[in-house]
């Protein structure tokens, strides 16, 4: 909200300064705890129209938020002689229905959702959740966004090596390998699986790849000098596979998928992609209505993945 908002900007004719006074005052103790000194400086900083606050001033303002509803510390030795904002009155009343509603409406429409909005709705949610009284809509709340866990730094600066055709190099956290050091032409973002991907070229194995945005654990720095994406020459895989069952009432054409012969029970999808992560999440994701027909490699493929899974489970 502070950053929105220019003080400079603000007409004392029209609008009325205390209260845009007490409504800057509240935002920045809800950030931080703030002394009369910090919060001073706000003010000057961003050219309050009027002189600097007097104790007076800053006392009476505290009282009037306190009046509101607010319960606000002394600032005193004990708290640093800073303003602690301990609770308010204008927590949201979101139940437990309402939150699994915001949950079903973001999983529906997440696929055509652009990028800068999937951000804006993680920054939204967060807000939600730290207002939302009830602490189970609360979990819901911070549980809905898929790129919760991500560092927003690593995703813009993607987008921004998409947009100007650039390599960037960045660790990532292999499965089964560890950290490892990556040259990366990023050429698109791709959600599957309720996940974000970054679709694109390993330089250093000159091969396609299809990473989880999740795994890259450090920041991702931008080359200038770069080779174009569509320079490159792709392999793709095509894999043919049997759907039935469940997994025929939510199948749609798409680029990837196309169907190439129907039975009365069933259908046959021919997929093309250049992922073997890919063809593997896919498959997986019909679970046991989907059936691999051909190459025989990838019906192998599927099978050590299932025995994987089956090890895994076992382990445990």
């Amino acid at each position: 909200m502070l950053n929105n908002l220019q003080l400079k900007d603000i007409n004392p004719v029209i609008i009325n300064l205390t209260g845009v006074r007490l409504l800057v005052l509240f935002a920045l103790l809800a950030e931080a705890p703030k002394s009369a000194e910090e919060i001073n400086t706000y003010f000057k900083q961003n050219n309050y129209p009027k002189d600097l606050f007097s104790i007076d001033t800053l006392r009476n303002d505290l009282n009037a938020l306190r009046n509101a509803g607010c319960t606000i510390s002394r600032a005193d030795k004990s708290s640093n002689f800073k303003y602690n904002l301990l609770s308010h009155p204008f927590e949201l009343n979101i139940d437990k229905n309402m939150a699994l509603s915001f949950s079903k409406i973001y999983n529906k429409y997440l696929k055509i959702i652009p990028l800068p909005y999937l951000i804006a709705i993680d920054n939204l949610l967060t807000v939600l959740s730290s207002h939302t009284k009830d602490n189970n809509s609360a979990e819901i709340l911070k549980g809905i966004s898929i790129i919760k866990n991500i560092d927003k730094d690593i995703i813009k600066t993607l987008a921004s090596a998409i947009r100007h055709s650039r390599t960037v190099i960045f660790q990532y956290k292999a499965p089964y390998i560890g950290l490892v050091d990556y040259e990366f032409i990023p050429e698109k973002f791709e959600i599957r699986s309720k996940k974000l991907y970054i679709d694109g070229y390993l330089t250093n194995y000159n091969r396609s790849s299809f990473l989880p945005v999740s795994r890259i654990t450090s920041k991702v720095t931008e080359k200038i000098k770069t080779q174009k994406p569509t320079l490159i020459k792709r392999e793709i895989y095509t894999t043919i596979y049997e759907l039935k069952n469940t997994a025929l009432l939510n199948f749609e054409e798409n680029e990837e998928e196309k169907i190439i012969d129907t039975k009365e029970d069933k259908i046959i999808v021919e997929y093309k992609t250049d992922s073997f992560l890919k063809i593997t999440q896919k498959v997986l994701s019909y679970g046991p209505n989907c059936t691999v027909l051909e190459p025989e490699g990838a019906r192998i493929m599927i099978i050590n993945a299932l025995l994987k899974m089956k090890d895994m489970y076992i382990n445990e």
